[in-house]
């Protein structure tokens, strides 16, 4: 049996074409470049992923549609991605492993696709969903919906997302993106089922031995282009006062008016009783105006205006309803 499978792999690399039980593995590395509520504290944008994926060229197309092909693989199908050192695998027992191909759809675009459904946790944590989606908005990254031993050309798809999430709950769910820089065929797996993208259980995996000695460092290579400029972050929180700057020079003294004429002098009244000192006042003329925290009651002496929501200036950034009104 296994001699005939691979048989059929060889007439498949000589001809391109599908056969039955054709397993047919496809290599992935690429980088994180966002991470969101992630509980795997070793995975940060910037760190790499390689893995694979296996599909079967015989598995028939569900999908009704013409310019699509859905291709859901049973048992013994899926993904293996290493992310630091963690493994997010599909649970190939369960299966529900798909891989859709999109050709000419609506006559405008292209789409690769392959989603895990059902996955092993990892690191005691759930995962949900393990995918990879390419994106052309021509006609030109695929040229037919058929599964193909020929991986898809990452320079002819405009846009592209790798995903690795945990299931919906009392909160949204974590999530692991990023980009494949480089997908390969396997051609040491096709047509023998027990080669293919095999996982192996982290909680077999020993510590890792000690670190060799450091190899010659290579030659430096050449300066990449600049990446785009990242989100402007959270305007940070304003700093303490400087000290007062030493008093300027005093300035020329002007020149002395003329003395006005001397008035008529009037008589001295009597001094009256001082009477009890009153309230401090606020010390605002009519139609000024008053902000008060919302809800309020009117003062004495003002008129309601009306009220609007207020930003605060530092971070965190929060939203108060102030109530406005005039003096009368």
């Amino acid at each position: 049996m296994h001699q005939r499978l691979l048989s059929v792999a060889a007439a498949l690399l000589c001809f391109a074409v599908s056969a039955h039980a054709q397993h047919t593995t496809f290599r992935i590395s690429g980088e994180i470049l966002e991470v969101m509520d992630s509980p795997f504290a070793d995975v940060a944008p910037g760190t790499p992923f390689t893995g694979c994926y296996t599909f079967d060229l015989s598995t028939s197309d569900t999908n009704g549609l013409s310019t699509v092909g859905d291709y859901w693989h049973a048992t013994g199908y899926g993904a293996v991605i290493r992310v630091g050192s963690h493994v997010f695998r599909s649970d190939f027992i369960a299966g529900q492993f798909l891989v859709e191909i999109v050709n000419d759809h609506h006559g405008i675009f292209d789409n690769y696709l392959f989603r895990s459904y059902v996955n092993v946790p990892t690191s005691g944590h759930p995962v949900d969903h393990i995918s990879w989606q390419l994106d052309g908005l021509d006609t030109n990254a695929i040229t037919s919906t058929g599964l193909s031993t020929t991986p898809p050309d990452l320079s002819l798809f405009h846009q592209q997302g790798f995903m690795i999430s945990g299931p919906w709950g009392p909160v949204p769910p974590w999530r692991i993106g990023g980009v494949v820089r480089q997908v390969s065929l396997d051609p040491q797996v096709i047509g023998d089922p027990t080669a293919g993208c095999v996982p192996s259980d982290p909680a077999l995996v020993g510590p890792p031995g000690p670190a060799g000695p450091a190899g010659p460092a290579g030659p430096t290579g050449a300066t990449g282009p600049a990446g785009p400029m990242g989100p402007q972050g959270a305007e940070g929180p304003i700093g303490p006062q400087g000290p007062a700057g030493p008093e300027g020079p005093a300035g020329a003294t002007g020149a002395t008016g003329p003395a006005g004429p001397q008035g008529p002098q009037g008589a001295t009244g009597a001094v009256g009783s001082q009477g009890p000192q009153g309230l401090q006042g606020e010390g605002l003329f009519s139609g000024s105006l008053l902000f008060l925290r919302a809800p309020s009651s009117a003062p004495e002496g003002y008129t309601y205006i009306g009220r609007f929501d207020l930003t605060t200036s530092q971070s965190p950034k929060t939203t108060i309803q102030v109530d406005i009104y005039r003096r009368n």
